[in-house]
């Protein structure tokens, strides 16, 4: 439960007036440590316990400047509960960090934030719904795994009006003497009444290593000179793209306890090998490359036991002939709520894969976050403790 700080008191003293203005802040957060068994890593077992990019803590607020007018901002950092360091390389606020306007009209934000597809769509798949990290679907590769923060960013949202929400975000690249190299454009749509909800969103981004995975901070090597984001084998070769591509769609039903859902999404990877930097385009590809990924859910709530399962399907089309790949996950997920904010659970993903991947191999499993398998097999296991403040 998020607790809220009143600051109106404190304003007097400063001289301000508080007759028709109300200020609040809001601390939040979630704990998330758990154990995790992976049954191939590169070709080894792998025992370890991680916090599975969840942990957090953030802060957000909002002054009241009447007219139906507010200022509002939001800081959000990431952690690793084992050893205490800040998460997205390191970075202070390296989840969330923008301000912005909220009026009768809608609200802009500027600064650093998450794109519309992992704001709007995201929230529908079994990842967000009732999963961990290792349920997004194979590699990260559309964008739905709340791990892609964007730079500079401008963003406006409408209103609610008879359940419908819009949302548009543009990504300033900073580049002297381009307007467009670097930049970032979001377009967003929500539904929701009653126990249905749907949602569309579109990304597209040019020069995708910087603009997109050169700002997003983790941990490990992400350089946009060495292409170091493109660890997984799903789309490692595609390193050289000029131009990164999401449009997803989503929808949810809730009928008593259980929920349905469904997700598809169509990524592209285009114009490869048109980076001046040669490093990154180590397999010569031209031309572009397609992904198309559908997942289905089932979310079962029996206060205190929480059941869910979801099956993806993830298939390929390479910028030659003979790159293609395919990829077919399950997963499972059960949870114990010991109240509204502490949950134990343990979760399953199973992924087999198929076909010829983005290097020109034949495909291996690999499931977001972790090291790909060496064989087209993978099965995730982890039990773990979550709490939410």
């Amino acid at each position: 439960m998020k607790n809220k700080i009143l600051l109106a008191a404190i304003l007097p003293a400063f001289g301000a007036s508080v007759a028709h203005a109300q200020s609040s802040v809001t601390l939040y957060g979630v704990i998330d440590e758990g154990v995790n068994y992976i049954s191939n890593s590169a070709g080894h077992r792998l025992y370890n316990m991680t916090s599975a990019v969840v942990s957090g803590w953030g802060v957000t607020g909002a002054e009241d400047l009447g007219g139906g007018y507010k200022a509002i901002f939001k800081l959000e950092s990431g952690f690793e509960l084992n050893n205490g360091t800040l998460g997205q390389g390191g970075l202070m606020f390296g989840r969330t960090a923008y301000v912005g306007m909220s009026s009768p009209y809608g609200a802009a934000t500027f600064g650093r934030q998450y794109d519309l597809v992992e704001d709007y769509v995201a929230p529908i798949a079994a990842l967000s719904v009732f999963g961990v990290y290792t349920m997004g679907h194979p590699g990260g590769v559309d964008d739905i795994n709340h791990t892609n923060r964007i730079n500079n960013v401008i963003r406006y949202e409408t209103l609610n009006f008879r359940g419908f929400r819009f949302a548009a975000m543009y990504s300033l690249g900073g580049v002297a003497g381009s307007f467009s190299q670097n930049s970032v454009v979001g377009l967003a749509a929500r539904y929701g009444h009653g126990p249905f909800t749907a949602a569309a969103a579109y990304l597209r981004a040019k020069d995708p290593n910087d603009s997109v995975w050169g700002s997003v901070g983790d941990a490990g090597s992400k350089s946009p000179l060495t292409g170091g984001f493109f660890v997984s084998p799903v789309y490692a070769g595609y390193a050289s793209a000029n131009a990164y591509q999401v449009i997803a769609l989503g929808g949810a039903y809730q009928f008593g306890p259980a929920t349905i859902g469904a997700v598809y999404t169509n990524t592209r990877f285009e114009d490869l090998g048109t980076l001046s930097t040669g490093k990154l385009n180590l397999y010569n590809y031209h031309g572009n490359a397609r992904f198309d990924s559908v997942e289905l859910s089932l979310r079962y709530l029996a206060t205190p036991v929480t059941l869910g399962a979801a099956y993806d399907y993830t298939w390929s089309d390479g910028p030659r002939e003979d790159i293609g790949a395919h990829y077919h996950q399950v997963s499972l997920m059960a949870g114990y709520l010991f109240s509204k904010r502490t949950e134990a659970y343990l979760g399953v993903v199973y992924q087999r894969a198929g076909g010829t991947d983005s290097t020109g191999q034949a495909a291996s499993a690999s499931i977001i976050g972790l090291t790909a398998a060496n064989s087209n097999t993978q099965t995730a296991v982890r039990a773990g403790l979550r709490v939410r403040f």
